[in-house]
């Protein structure tokens, strides 16, 4: 079941691939609209770290920060289809269903035949 999940979401992925590239450069042309101040510089200068770095986009000269983070994050979520899965409890209980039946069955043809036990005897 595991990776039956792993590879639904997988696909989800590939067909569904959010596009940050695109979500980047809106941040950039329009900072504000996202809480940002500062979409050029780096938060990380050296050893010293700014003092809003929730308003910078990026942490250092590579990598976002935690507040563009959750942006990726939520693109990234948006792009995933729900998909239904069945309810264990309701599979179970149709099997349980099935074994009860079946074996009710199996009692009825089993009474039905004739004893083997005394056969040749």
């Amino acid at each position: 079941m595991g990776s039956e999940l792993l590879a639904l979401v997988f696909n989800q992925l590939i067909n569904h691939c959010p596009n940050v590239n695109s979500l980047f450069n809106r941040v950039i042309t329009a900072p504000t609209e996202f809480g940002f101040t500062n979409v050029t510089d780096s938060c990380l200068i050296g050893v010293v770290v700014c003092d809003n770095p929730n308003e910078y986009l990026f942490w250092d000269d590579y990598h976002p920060t935690t507040t563009a983070d959750e942006l990726i994050g939520e693109l990234a979520f948006s792009a995933l289809k729900p998909e239904p899965v069945p309810e264990p409890s309701a599979e179970l209980a149709l099997l349980l269903i099935g074994c009860v039946l079946g074996y009710r069955k199996l009692a009825q043809y089993v009474s039905a035949l004739p004893s083997l036990a005394c056969r040749g005897k």
